[in-house]
């Protein structure tokens, strides 16, 4: 069972438990946060599963597509320049590291978009454990975190379909890499605007309605590395 699958499960039975069809769930999640003071959260309800980070004052924040992209868009070039590369050597998968965590005392394994902590990339490794965004919720995030965030959303399109997985996966994965890279530079823009894409629009403005984001996403599939 995959934990996607699995939360679903659990979140049924505090349904059932509680008799509560509005219940709003909170597992009991074990990943291994690099920023002090802050941990990943859980929230489940009906079908929808988000991804919190929480600072050790009960702050919360939850980052969409379009946040994280505009976080990296904004980041040093160096910051940038590792998550990029990092994004696209698991896309063509030059590195498979798995990322380890818990739900409710079960263990998962999931895709992990950062390569294995050896010695040749053990400093860049600690660079994006050392250096931070401000969330809107006013508390400071490493971009080591919001890489295993990053993961974690990547792994649930691969689990939600076991039919098309890989091009979940790849789609996702592609998003973040192209859009990323073409609010930052304006790479990708023929490529973009060749299969639909708004070029002349803000992102927010593009992703205005959640309800047309998935088939917005489709113009990813076009895209080959």
């Amino acid at each position: 069972m995959n934990w996607l699958t699995n939360l679903d499960t659990l979140y049924a039975s505090s349904v059932e438990k509680k008799n509560n069809k509005q219940l709003i769930y909170y597992p009991l999640v074990n990943i291994k946060c690099a920023t002090e003071g802050v941990e990943f959260i859980f929230r489940k309800k009906n079908r929808k599963t988000q991804i919190l980070f929480k600072d050790e004052y009960g702050r919360r924040v939850y980052l969409t597509d379009v946040d994280i992209i505009n976080i990296l868009v904004e980041a040093k070039d160096k910051i940038f320049t590792l998550i990029h590369q990092s994004l696209v050597n698991y896309l063509i998968e030059k590195h498979q590291n798995k990322l380890i965590w818990e739900i409710e005392n079960k263990t998962f394994e999931s895709g992990f978009v950062m390569p294995e902590y050896l010695d040749q990339n053990k400093e860049d490794l600690e660079l994006l454990k050392k250096h931070t965004f401000n969330t809107v919720a006013d508390f400071e995030v490493s971009y080591y975190d919001l890489l295993v965030l990053i993961s974690l959303i990547v792994d649930k399109e691969y689990v939600v379909n076991e039919v098309d997985a890989e091009i979940r996966k790849a789609r996702q994965l592609k998003k973040f890499i192209v859009l990323t890279t073409f609010y930052r530079n304006y790479h990708y823009a023929q490529e973009l605007e060749e299969n639909g894409y708004n070029v002349g629009l803000k992102i927010e403005q593009v992703y205005y309605n959640k309800s047309i984001a998935k088939e917005i996403d489709k113009v990813f599939d076009k895209i080959k590395f």
